[in-house]
């Protein structure tokens, strides 16, 4: 007999946001940078995203 596999470490939340861990990871991106004093991000920099861009101005975490 086979040893069982282990349970999966995330399981989504029926009705949960399937992109959660990815915006998760992206917040975590924008506390490093603005920690670092690297904050703001522009639009073509690593850890750029329009979900971190509220106005869409390009500019990421300017605020």
């Amino acid at each position: 007999m086979l040893p069982r596999p282990p349970p999966p470490r995330f399981r989504p939340t029926p009705g949960a946001d399937p992109h959660r861990p990815a915006i998760v990871g992206q917040l975590r991106v924008l506390r490093r940078r603005k920690s670092a004093g690297a904050a703001p991000i522009y639009q073509g920099e690593p850890g750029y995203s329009t979900k971190l861009d509220r106005d869409k101005d390009g500019i990421a975490c300017d605020k």
